[in-house]
């Protein structure tokens, strides 16, 4: 169990890693996926917020997680952009954003 400091820290990433996923999907195709994105960052709470992170932490996993569930799930998204070059590159960051929140939320209990 992660202890108060591990947890705001982490919190802080995750809120990061997802306003980066944010954008990501704003300009890479990815807009039906937003609203899941955006109620984990609501679950995190604003960066005043001083309510229990582990909890708020929780909240935010359970949401993303959910989203990766099954065919067709955020999971399989990608990037679609009509330069070849520049869609490897969004992919790349996608890819490394989506690795960074599987370590930051996807064992969070």
């Amino acid at each position: 169990m992660m202890d108060t400091h591990d947890a705001e820290t982490t919190r802080t990433r995750a809120r990061a890693a997802l306003r980066e996923m944010q954008d990501i999907l704003e300009h890479g195709g990815g807009r039906n996926w937003l609203p899941g994105i955006v109620a984990a960052l609501r679950a995190l709470g604003p960066e005043d917020d001083a309510s229990d992170a582990r909890a708020s932490l929780r909240e935010a996993a359970s949401i993303y997680r959910s989203m990766t569930r099954g065919p067709g799930s955020f999971a399989d998204f990608y990037v679609q952009l009509d330069d070849p070059a520049e869609q490897a590159r969004a992919n790349a960051r996608y890819g490394a954003v989506a690795d960074e929140l599987w370590l930051l939320l996807g064992d969070v209990r």
